[in-house]
């Protein structure tokens, strides 16, 4: 289990493998689309005086919000985690993956938990 947990990459990554910037192109412009067909209902309702952001009133507006908000939370939980991987004195990867020191792992578990729940408190408002 620790052998998976551990394990790094050891080829690096090629961005300008065709094949992959052509997935990711059509992801974007399938998410365009998205977008765009989300944003019909807003534009009806904002000629007809009754348009408001918040809460989505269309499925699309609601997937792009999910997806933001999905979004700043990791981004803050990463954040959050390298902020007190940083302020500690050992280093945790080392601890985990070459000692196997089941101790650190739960320790680090916990630290994740407990960021995510003020995460999601935030991001929920």
């Amino acid at each position: 289990m620790w052998a998976i947990l551990c394990h790094r990459q050891t080829r690096p990554l090629v961005l300008q493998d065709m094949s992959m910037t052509t997935g990711i192109r059509r992801r974007w412009w399938w998410g365009l689309a998205a977008l765009a067909l989300s944003g019909s209902t807003a534009l009806a309702e904002a000629a007809e005086g009754t348009f408001s952001l918040w809460p989505p009133s269309s499925f699309g507006a609601a997937l792009v919000s999910t997806v933001a908000f999905g979004v700043v939370g990791i981004a803050l939980a990463v954040g959050g985690f390298k902020v007190f991987d940083a302020l500690i004195k050992y280093d945790l990867e080392k601890e985990i993956c070459e000692k196997q020191n089941v101790a650190v792992a739960i320790l680090s578990a916990g630290v994740i938990l407990g960021i995510c729940l003020i995460v999601a408190a935030v991001v929920h408002g």
